[in-house]
C-alpha cells in the first residue's frame, strides 16, 4: 500500500470513530430496535452523560425495568435491549470499541417549538408530498412537538394526505374519525 493510500485510509478509520448515538445503537443489530426506538435511547442517555463515550458504555447498564418507562419503548423491545448486553461477547464489544477511541457523539438538543399546531400530536404521513421528502417532513413536524409514526391508530391526531396516498391508512383514519388534512392544508399549519 502507498503512503497516499494508507493515509486515506487513516482518514477514514478516524472519520469512522465520530459516529452519533443514535446511529450507533442502531448498528448495533439489536432485535426490535429500529431508528425511533434509537432515538429514544439517546435522548435517555444524554440526560445521564454529557461525553458520547460514556454514554455508549451507559447502554451496558440498561435494565428492562428502567426502559420499560420510557415512553416508545414496550416490554418485548425492553427485554430484547436488556437481553442483548447481558451476552459476554457484546459487552466486550462495546469496551472495546470505547478502548480504541470510539466515543459517539450525542446530538443537540432540539428546542422544541410547543406553540405549534403540531405540539404533542401524532402524526401519520401517506402518499407523496410535493413540498418535501418524507424524512424532512417527519423532521420539520418532530422540531415542531410532533411525532410522527407509521400506522394510523386511536393514538393518532392527525393524518397528512399526499398525492397516490395508501388506501388503508385514509380509510383508518376516516373510521376513526382522525383529522385529514391535504398538503395545502399542512402548508398552512407550518406558517402558524
Amino acid at each position: 500500500m502507498g503512503a497516499k493510500s494508507a493515509k486515506k485510509l487513516l482518514v477514514a478509520i478516524e472519520k469512522s470513530k465520530s459516529v452519533s448515538l443514535d446511529k450507533f445503537i442502531y448498528a448495533l443489530g439489536i432485535r426490535h430496535v429500529g431508528k425511533d426506538t434509537s432515538k429514544i435511547l439517546t435522548s435517555f442517555l444524554s440526560q445521564c452523560y454529557v461525553d458520547g463515550g460514556k454514554a455508549m458504555l451507559g447502554l451496558l447498564d440498561l435494565d428492562t425495568d428502567s426502559l420499560v418507562r420510557l415512553e416508545g419503548i414496550g416490554e418485548t423491545t425492553a427485554f430484547s435491549i436488556d437481553n442483548h448486553f447481558q451476552f459476554p461477547q457484546e459487552q466486550e464489544l462495546i469496551s472495546a470499541l470505547y478502548g480504541v477511541g470510539i466515543k459517539p457523539s450525542i446530538p443537540r438538543k432540539i428546542v422544541v417549538n410547543t406553540s405549534s399546531p403540531f405540539s404533542g400530536k401524532k402524526v401519520v404521513i401517506t402518499g407523496n408530498l410535493d413540498s418535501y421528502e418524507r424524512h424532512e417532513a417527519k423532521k420539520v413536524i418532530e422540531e415542531l412537538g410532533g411525532k410522527v409514526t407509521g400506522s394510523v391508530s386511536g393514538k393518532t391526531d392527525l393524518v397528512i394526505i399526499g398525492s397516490a396516498p395508501g388506501r388503508t391508512k385514509a380509510n383508518k383514519a376516516k373510521e376513526l374519525g382522525t383529522t385529514v388534512i391535504n398538503e395545502a392544508t399542512f402548508l398552512e399549519m407550518l406558517e402558524q
